[in-house]
């Protein structure tokens, strides 16, 4: 794989996460003109965030594949991907870009630990 490649990988992963972006600001403002949260918004809403943690585990996994660095596998692989490309905990081994801040882990810890509940629930189990 080439760095243009590459490069043209990430850009198509940003393009669809724009328009999931683009997405989830018009489910907002349809769910502020509604009186409540309806179960088919949530769905949406979080089959949406669910695509977002996605597409960024595949900007991760391309560029792992970029410099030739394993791809973490089995249970804990969704914890460990974003690890390689955090600030402070990267293998010396990776030359890896850091992609995730000090100050931003516990956000992206909870990001993945929300992307774990969508994947293991259904819509109506989420509360307003």
């Amino acid at each position: 794989m080439s760095f243009d490649d590459l490069r043209s990988d990430i850009a198509a992963e940003i393009a669809s996460l724009d328009i999931v972006m683009r997405e989830i600001e018009e489910l907002q403002h349809d769910i502020s003109q509604d009186a409540g949260v309806s179960n088919r918004n949530r769905a949406a809403a979080i089959s949406f965030l669910f695509q977002m943690y996605n597409g960024l585990e595949l900007v991760m996994k391309r560029i792992c594949k970029f410099f030739s660095v394993s791809i973490p596998v089995g249970d804990s692989s969704h914890q460990e991907l974003p690890l390689l490309f955090t600030e402070g905990k990267q293998s010396s081994e990776t030359l890896l870009p850091i992609l995730i801040f000090s100050d931003s882990v516990s956000d992206m810890t909870k990001f993945r630990r929300l992307r774990h509940v969508i994947a293991h629930g259904y819509s109506d189990r989420f509360d307003d």
